[in-house]
Parts: C-alpha cells; sequence; structure tokens
C-alpha cells in the first residue's frame, strides 16, 4: 500500500510529464520571451506580426536588491493571462554571479504554472535563458489554448519572414540587372 506521500509524489510526476510532453513549456516560455515584450514595437513598425486574437494590455518592470520582475498583462481569445518573469542573482563565496529565474504564468486570476529557467552567460551573446523543470502545473484549457496560438504566432512569423526574403532577392535580382544592363 503506498503512502499519501508515494501518491502524492508520483502524481506530481505525472503531471511535470504531462507539461513536458504537451509543449506548453516551450510555447509559453517562448511567447513570453519573444512575442509579448515586442507588441508595442510591432503594432507601431510591423502591424502585420501582430496576432489579431492576442492584445498586451500591460507591462511593469520592478527591481529590488534581490529581484527583478517583468510582469506582461495580455489577453488571448478574450482570456486573461499574466506572464510574470523573477530573475535573481546570487553571488556565490568566490565571487561568481549566478543567474537562475522562474516564469510564472496565470490564467484568469490562477496560478497555472511555473517554470524554472536557467541562464548561461556567454561572453560574446550576453544571457541566453532556457527552460528546466515545472514547479507548478495545473491543466486546463488554457494549454491547448496557448499551444495554439503559440503555433499561429510562429506560422504568422514564418509566412512574414518567407515574404521577406522574396522580396529582398526580387530587388537584389533588379539590381543585378539594373547594374549590368540586363
Amino acid at each position: 500500500m503506498q503512502s499519501e506521500e508515494q501518491r502524492i509524489r508520483e502524481e506530481v510526476e505525472k503531471r511535470k510529464q504531462r507539461a513536458r510532453q504537451s509543449g506548453i513549456i516551450n510555447s509559453a516560455f517562448t511567447l513570453y520571451r519573444n512575442n509579448l515584450p515586442h507588441y508595442d514595437a510591432w503594432a507601431t513598425n510591423c502591424p502585420n506580426l501582430i496576432h489579431p486574437m492576442v492584445k498586451v494590455i500591460n507591462k511593469t518592470r520592478t527591481r529590488n536588491r534581490d529581484e527583478t520582475a517583468e510582469r506582461i498583462e495580455a489577453t488571448v481569445r478574450g482570456n486573461n493571462y499574466v506572464f510574470t518573469f523573477r530573475e535573481r542573482t546570487m553571488v556565490m563565496p568566490d565571487g561568481e554571479a549566478w543567474h537562475h529565474g522562474y516564469l510564472d504564468v496565470d490564467f484568469q486570476g490562477q496560478r497555472v504554472m511555473t517554470i524554472d529557467c536557467d541562464c548561461k552567460e556567454e561572453e560574446y551573446i550576453g544571457s541566453t535563458w532556457s527552460t528546466g523543470d515545472v514547479s507548478a502545473f495545473v491543466e486546463g484549457p488554457w494549454v491547448e489554448e496557448i499551444n495554439k496560438i503559440f503555433d499561429e504566432i510562429r506560422h504568422l512569423h514564418d509566412e512574414h519572414s518567407k515574404r521577406a526574403q522574396e522580396q529582398a532577392k526580387k530587388e537584389e535580382l533588379e539590381k543585378l540587372k539594373k547594374n549590368f544592363g540586363l
């Protein structure tokens, strides 16, 4: 017979596995890191990169001695989401800094996922963040919604990139024709 602790730990592992298998960790993290922060600039400069069912409502950034937090409030298909990235830096006894972070995802006012994030410092690139495990995951309809909107945004950006490459190639050929009297 299983103890209560064993049962809980097994169920937590199953739910973590579902989070990993569903793709929601990557979808939510990439949506937060690569898309939502740029919506204001894209709305002005590249409105064709804006998904019509996503709207960033508010962005705030706070900093205290130990932690920096960025909070992005958005609606996706009319549902309220809050993405909060908390970054902490700890100085080790040898003087080296260690950065780690957490991405909290709230859906309709409830925390539904926390992604543990790792930071790697590259000399020429700077900080690069990647996902680790999840330390909170409450499955629900939001998983499919975020995965689907992420796929739609990726497709929208791929199409934009493809059109831009085709246009650049066309312009290059026109320039070659002009420069060489063709």
